[in-house]
């Protein structure tokens, strides 16, 4: 993980591969009290398998928020192929895009956690039991749109 635990509002994008009978590769954010062990923090997790791209919130545990179904996209995200997505974290606000990110219809999940929400953390990258490869991940304040 990387950044300073204050930081309150992020863009972040990263091109990311995933290998074979993926179940999770992508990036964690606005992280706090990271732990030994797989859900030991607080803060969000947005990732993709084949068929799935998926938000959730850890809070020692794993809590899915909201998700997308891949299957719909003209470009089938496989393994070995390289995908691009973006996260706007703003206040309880939380928006993703997967390939196509700067037209509308590259928007996959608009979300706004009205439980709790974390506003605030570090940025890292995660896979859960897969080979993943990242490149290109940017962290910007969210005025640099």
């Amino acid at each position: 993980m990387v950044g300073n635990s204050n930081c309150r509002w992020y863009w972040g994008t990263k091109d990311g591969t995933p290998e074979p009978t993926i179940p999770w590769c992508g990036l964690i954010f606005r992280v706090n009290d990271p732990g030994p062990g797989d859900d030991r923090m607080r803060g969000y997790y947005v990732g993709f398998d084949t068929e799935r791209l998926y938000l959730g919130k850890i809070n020692n545990n794993w809590q899915p928020l909201a998700s997308y179904d891949l299957k719909k996209l003209e470009c089938k995200v496989a393994p070995g192929r390289w995908n691009m997505v973006r996260i706007a974290a703003e206040g309880p606000r939380i928006r993703v895009w997967m390939n196509r990110m700067h037209h509308d219809d590259g928007l996959r999940i608009d979300f706004t956690d009205e439980n709790d929400p974390i506003l605030s953390g570090n940025v890292g990258v995660r896979t859960h039991r897969v080979e993943a490869w990242f490149d290109n991940v940017i962290v910007l304040p969210s005025t640099a749109r």
